[in-house]
């Protein structure tokens, strides 16, 4: 698989065209200058590979308490969140520096501590995933 991306590369760097079909998103991000994601012969999408990841919305942000949170109480502080685990979180809305410290408020007034923290933006896969709806298929 690496000496295929590394002759892809090679061929890109000489200024040859290359149209490659994948299932593997971490290839296509990889190696593609453009994507088209198609499902079910449909197009659903296409652009570079930034653009793409860029029209994802918003960064994630996760995070994990030392105690249960209430999150009808963060909800009426202005927060959607979702349990994805015990004890783990994440935010189902736009995120901006207020957000991040209404939660922290938030959570102070619950009594909850904050262990991690974190803020990730979607891949190719979860653009693919967001637009299908379905899980990748090998």
């Amino acid at each position: 698989r690496l000496a295929v991306w590394e002759l892809i590369r090679s061929l890109r760097a000489d200024g040859v065209t290359v149209v490659l079909t994948t299932h593997l998103m971490d290839e296509a991000e990889a190696l593609a200058d453009r994507v088209v994601i198609i499902d079910h012969g449909e197009i659903v999408a296409s652009g570079t590979t930034k653009e793409l990841m860029d029209s994802a919305d918003t960064p994630q942000v996760s995070f994990e308490t030392a105690t249960e949170v209430d999150l009808a109480a963060l909800h009426n502080a202005g927060i959607a969140a979702e349990a994805i685990r015990p004890l783990h979180y994440r935010l189902v809305t736009s995120v901006t520096p207020d957000i991040i410290a209404t939660l922290a408020g938030a959570l102070a007034a619950q009594n909850v501590t904050l262990r991690s923290l974190d803020t990730s933006y979607r891949n190719l896969e979860d653009v693919f995933l967001a637009l299908t709806g379905r899980e990748l298929r090998s």
